[in-house]
C-alpha cells in the first residue's frame, strides 16, 4: 500500500509544480494522464 501513497504524493507534487508554472488549473483528468495502476 505504501507505493500507492508514494505515487499519489508524486502526482500531487507534479500537479502543483505544473500549476505554479502555468498558472492554470489542472483538469481533474489531464490528457497526458498515465493509465491507472
Amino acid at each position: 500500500m505504501g507505493h500507492v501513497i508514494w505515487l499519489w504524493s508524486i502526482e500531487l507534487v507534479r500537479r502543483d509544480v505544473r500549476n505554479r508554472i502555468t498558472h492554470q488549473p489542472d483538469p481533474w483528468v489531464p490528457l497526458d494522464a498515465e493509465p491507472a495502476h
